[in-house]
């Protein structure tokens, strides 16, 4: 069944109306102002974590590892990217009075505290082992089984792994607030590797584990008539397939771009002795020689 939980549904409300809005006024100043697939990533994202915390995907999470990691996966892998290209904090600014701009615009100035903390988070290094540790973390049997048995615990781990999502796809995307130079893209291509690679790695662990980590699964598999093990293999298979699928895209587009870069260069000059020797014009020829005077 599907389920209301206005503290999901009204951010989700807010960031829809607010980047809307900004987006309108925006179009008014030409036709190319906003691109028009923008609203249709933010809509993807904001299907991605209606999906995930509102669809029958959460009411079997705990009863079901592997639908569980559905969630995690749309929490982290899908609905961050989506709501990045999107890029609606420009817009959503321009739904909000001057004064409120203008307030935020001194929280993002160079300087400022909050700038100087997100550069800090999205140095790339940082960003990468944050968001990893959160995941990594979160999947630690004592962590998980925690958040499973307090509600108040398993949102704040719902919402620290989509946080950490969007921290971690920030070096690969770079959208507004922009505090940093963006990431050259072969540097790109190897954070993505290291970042698919730590969420491949655990996905595998899960699926090949001998053992049940996750012991509040038991009872619930087993009233389905599923194995405890099965369902925490399929769970894993989820992570890393997602994982490689996602990456893979990523790597695509990475690629093109890199390559499309490496078009634009000017081409490469040759060293001065190689190239080719201008003959000397006449007239400069013979002020060399004697005047027949002399």
């Amino acid at each position: 069944m599907w389920e209301w939980r206005p503290e999901v549904l009204v951010p989700l409300g807010l960031v829809a109306i607010a980047s809307g809005v900004g987006w309108w006024r925006l179009s008014e100043r030409g036709p190319r102002a906003v691109p028009r697939w923008r609203p249709v990533l933010l809509a993807g994202g904001l299907t991605a974590v209606v999906a995930a915390l509102l669809s029958p995907i959460a009411g079997t999470a705990h009863a079901r590892f592997s639908t569980h990691m559905i969630q995690h996966v749309l929490l982290v892998m899908l609905a961050p990217p989506l709501f990045m290209l999107a890029d609606p904090l420009p817009a959503a600014l321009w739904a909000l009075p001057r004064s409120v701009r203008l307030a935020a615009g001194r929280l993002l100035a160079p300087g400022a505290l909050v700038r100087r903390l997100w550069r800090a988070l999205t140095w790339p290094p940082a960003a990468w082992l944050v968001s990893a540790l959160a995941l990594w973390l979160w999947h630690l049997p004592g962590a998980y089984e925690a958040a499973l048995r307090d509600d108040l615990l398993h949102d704040a781990e719902h919402l620290v792994l989509f946080w950490v999502g969007i921290l971690g796809w920030w070096p690969l995307i770079g959208p507004s607030p922009r505090v940093r130079g963006h990431l050259a893209y072969s540097l790109r291509v190897v954070y993505l590797v290291l970042t698919g690679g730590q969420q491949a790695l655990l996905g595998l662990l899960l699926s090949t584990s001998p053992v049940v980590l996750y012991g509040s699964y038991e009872a619930g598999a087993a009233a389905r008539g599923l194995s405890p093990l099965d369902d925490q293999a399929d769970g894993g298979v989820i992570m890393w397939a997602t994982s490689g699928v996602v990456g893979l895209v990523t790597l695509m587009v990475l690629m093109y771009r890199l390559l499309a870069q490496e078009d634009r260069l000017p081409p490469i000059e040759g060293p001065p002795a190689l190239a080719p020797v201008s003959p000397l014009p006449r007239k400069t020829l013979t002020s060399f020689l004697p005047s027949p005077h002399d």
